[in-house]
């Protein structure tokens, strides 16, 4: 019997891996952290991260000599229903790992840089997203969050199909 060399990642590891999950709270969401769940069973450390958009600011959306568009007051309200959407679509997703103990964050920015940002700082061992099934000119005309993260993310990526939870 040969014994594994140190380089050698050893089930029992998984205790400890910091597994990042990336929802929008979609069904595609919920069905990747379901699998991820079954896929990585022993992992004790869920994090779940929702990213919304950078507030407006209403003077840099201008059409010229019109002024702004929007006023401060909707620009305030516009960002207070993404915060609540986001944590409700949080607080869904957390519901999907059950009795699980995960941490939970939403963050502003583009996506894909921000999740990629995001689970270097937190030192994350794997990035769950779940990627939505889009057709070739969808692809081609607008890079995914996925495709994204599966570029440039500082750990290993694990891209659960919108077919995996059917």
């Amino acid at each position: 019997m040969v014994a594994p060399s140190p380089e050698t990642h050893d089930r029992n590891d998984d205790a400890d891996l910091h597994v990042m999950v990336a929802t929008d709270g979609s069904d595609v969401s919920l069905a990747a952290i379901r699998e991820a769940q079954r896929v990585l069973p022993l992992a004790t450390h869920w994090e779940l991260v929702s990213v919304i958009p950078n507030r407006i600011d209403p003077l840099e959306v201008v059409t010229g000599f019109a002024g702004p568009v929007i006023d401060e007051d909707e620009a305030r309200e516009i960002d207070t229903e993404n915060l609540v959407e986001a944590d409700a679509l949080v607080a869904r997703t957390a519901r999907a790992l059950g009795s699980v103990p995960v941490e939970a964050h939403v963050l502003r920015g583009d996506p894909g840089p921000v999740l990629c940002d995001h689970a270097a700082l937190v030192d994350a061992d794997i990035l769950v997203v779940g990627a939505h099934d889009r057709g070739l000119i969808s692809r081609v005309l607008q890079q995914s969050v996925t495709d994204h993260v599966v570029r440039h993310a500082p750990c290993p990526v694990l891209v659960i199909p919108e077919l995996a939870g059917r």
